[in-house]
């Protein structure tokens, strides 16, 4: 019987029971043209910045913190905000980070920052598919059976066929005259013919611009016949972890009406 001794073994063999992956994720930094890769470290306590990596945005310096590695090496850091969200996002997240004049990684992300970063993707994803789903498909009474387009409306013309056809233009045509018959917003397509107060409309369909925490917001314009079911949606989603404010505040994210406040 032989034996090996640690001596022999390979570097490998040594390393393996201690050994893990390292883990990237790709960022929209805000400002940055170009995407970032970034560390993913569950060990992280503050996410760092390498310097060179914003040094173009000029940022505010709000703070300063002395950083400790593996070692009881102390380095200085200045403290800034970035605007980060996952390549796939449509919003930014506020993180705090360190930056750093020599850094292995252009980022280094807290493993709890990217959990947030993932949560407000599948917040974003899942609440536009929903809501839109409720404002788009809740025709009740005004829903077009395609046979009936075909039998009893042959004489119309074939644009206006084709159009009714597809589930998706005859929701979207729907909606459009739902909101030009909804007497409350009157107002509104008054604004958005005058360009004011954020009203625009965009294929016949009444939106108005929103700015939340600095960022913009592109909100749907939601006739009196789409309100409830949105709000019912809403706080069946988040009554349970925001409160009534801040589930509105989520709402306001996408839609708006005259009322909502």
């Amino acid at each position: 019987m032989s034996s090996q001794s640690d001596s022999e073994l390979s570097s490998d063999e040594i390393l393996q029971d201690g050994w893990s992956c390292l883990k990237y994720i790709e960022v929209d930094v805000d400002g940055l043209s170009d995407t970032v890769i970034a560390l993913n470290d569950s060990g992280c306590q503050l996410c760092a910045v390498r310097a060179d990596t914003v040094r173009s945005l000029d940022l505010p310096v709000f703070g300063h913190v002395k950083l400790k590695g593996i070692s009881d090496h102390l380095m200085p850091a200045d403290v800034v905000k970035i605007r980060v969200r996952l390549t796939t996002g449509k919003r930014f997240v506020n993180i705090t980070c360190a930056v750093v004049e020599k850094l292995n990684y252009a980022l280094i992300l807290g493993s709890d920052i990217v959990d947030r970063l993932n949560q407000e993707l599948m917040d974003e994803s899942f609440v536009a598919n929903e809501m839109m789903n409720v404002v788009h498909d809740d025709n009740g009474d005004d829903d077009v059976d395609k046979n009936e387009v075909t039998n009893d409306k042959c004489d119309n013309d074939e644009s206006e066929n084709e159009s009714m056809s597809d589930p998706r233009k005859a929701s979207a045509e729907i909606l459009r005259r739902d909101q030009k018959s909804d007497r409350s917003l009157i107002n509104c397509w008054s604004l958005a013919d005058r360009q004011r107060a954020g009203y625009y409309i965009r294929d016949g369909v009444l939106y108005r611009n929103y700015k939340y925490l600095g960022q913009n917001y592109e909100q749907l314009v939601l006739p009196v016949n789409r309100r409830q079911e949105v709000m019912r949606l809403a706080h069946e989603i988040y009554a349970g972890h925001l409160g009534a404010k801040k589930t509105k505040e989520r709402i306001k994210l996408s839609f708006t009406w005259p009322t909502i406040a």
